[in-house]
């Protein structure tokens, strides 16, 4: 009979890279346009919003997060451009495990 094989189902999203260091260091807590640096968050993996109210995103994107709670799954964010430094339009909820705190305060 013939060899069978099977067809392995692609992951819904790509895991996160452990050996990823994405924080940066500052040693002001809030960018000139007043952003505060402990409430932007990048993101670990990407991910694809399934409903209206949820916000796509792609590894590596930096979200403002406006509540951070460690007992929360899912996080109300807004898009920041590449250098933090401002709001550039999507908003929307994410998995909170798919974000880590962007960058690391030093004083």
């Amino acid at each position: 009979p013939p060899a069978t094989t099977q067809q392995q189902q692609p992951l819904l999203f790509q895991m996160p890279d452990p050996y990823v260091d994405c924080s940066k260091i500052y040693t002001q807590p809030q960018t000139s346009s007043g952003l505060d640096y402990r409430k932007v968050f990048v993101a670990v993996c990407d991910f694809t919003a399934l409903e209206r109210d949820e916000l796509t995103v792609r590894r590596g994107d930096l979200v403002y997060i406006e509540q951070p709670s460690a007992g929360n799954d899912w996080w109300y964010g807004e898009l920041l451009d590449p250098n933090a430094s401002c709001r550039v339009g999507g908003a929307g909820f994410i998995p909170s495990s798919f974000s880590s705190a962007a960058f690391e305060l030093v004083s």
